[in-house]
């Protein structure tokens, strides 16, 4: 549901490499940026 604190100081550049690694590796349609938000993880194939 959340990442970090609300007064945590946040380093936004990270989380976008870790998004960008696991977007790699489960699929690029699999997360959803929603912007103002943060991420959502959409449903896969259930292959």
């Amino acid at each position: 549901e959340h990442m970090y604190d609300r007064d945590a100081d946040r380093d936004f550049r990270s989380m976008e490499v870790v998004i960008g690694r696991l977007r790699r590796k489960i699929g690029e349609a699999r997360i959803e940026t929603r912007r103002g938000e943060g991420y959502r993880l959409l449903p896969g194939d259930p292959a």
